[in-house]
């Protein structure tokens, strides 16, 4: 929030906090979606991987 009789110096710490802030949240985001996209890429591998052994062994229903 601006108010009268502010510096600039501390404006620009003001916005230069809330860009950090900003990138901070955009990468812990990044993060969390990649983990998500490997935990469904493992989650889909071991499932048709125990499918498919399930039906070697067994034979196909």
């Amino acid at each position: 929030m601006i108010e009268k009789g502010m510096s600039v110096s501390t404006l620009y710490r003001g916005c230069a906090a809330r860009r950090k802030r900003r990138q901070g949240e955009e990468v812990a985001n990044l993060v969390t979606r990649t983990l998500l996209e490997l935990d469904l890429i493992a989650l889909r591998f071991f499932t048709r991987f125990c499918t498919e052994s399930v039906v070697e062994c067994y034979g196909a229903a």
